[in-house]
């Protein structure tokens, strides 16, 4: 369900507006500078995760991950991060093309306790009705590495998301490799009685 606490009141402004929500137990919301610190610094620079991602060990350090979280304004792009209590276990990051109003959302879950805990399920079905009845959202697209055999699964599974297209050797590795790409699509629904029904 959509936190309460996040529902815009009637013609405020949308851009920059910090999200928050509410998912089963674990909450999303915006993250932000404050928030990073040396837990997340250790899971986010492990070879699982920066695999995931595509990108090489950059071995960040908490100022680094400072200013890359701070590139995120929560209006063309947001960085949000899913907590259970007060434990950051993992994070989502959204791009916008506000003129097509089409999103790209990229998913990281990086605590060790947290994984194979079906955390994307609990949490991507609020991120997707948030966006799409309050930032003006059409569709969202999931880019992601077929190797990447976790998050497949995740996507192939979801009832919010379906395969849309099969990209070959679409981009490098950081070690030169061409790599495919698998794209998983999310639309907007035209009549969601669900979202109706928490208004």
């Amino acid at each position: 369900m959509l936190d309460k606490q996040d529902k815009p009141s009637k013609g405020q402004n949308q851009q920059y507006r910090p999200v928050l929500l509410q998912a089963e137990h674990y909450t999303i919301r915006t993250f932000t500078s404050a928030d990073v610190n040396q837990p997340f610094v250790e899971w986010f620079n492990t070879v699982e995760m920066l695999s995931g991602l595509n990108i090489a060990t950059p071995n960040l350090t908490i100022e680094k991950l400072q200013k890359l979280i701070q590139r995120f304004n929560n209006s063309d792009n947001y960085f949000l991060g899913i907590f259970d209590g007060e434990t950051l276990f993992g994070f989502y990051t959204i791009d916008v093309v506000k003129k097509h109003k089409v999103a790209s959302i990229t998913v990281g879950i990086g605590h060790k306790n947290y994984l194979g805990k079906n955390a994307l399920k609990a949490t991507i079905g609020v991120i997707l009705d948030h966006f799409y009845q309050y930032r003006d959202i059409d569709k969202f697209i999931a880019r992601i590495l077929a190797r990447n055999f976790a998050m497949v699964f995740n996507f192939k599974n979801s009832k919010r998301f379906s395969l849309e297209a099969e990209l070959k050797k679409e981009c490098l590795s950081p070690n030169g490799e061409r790599v495919d790409i698998l794209v998983f699509a999310s639309f907007k629904p035209e009549e969601d009685n669900t979202l109706k029904a928490i208004q």
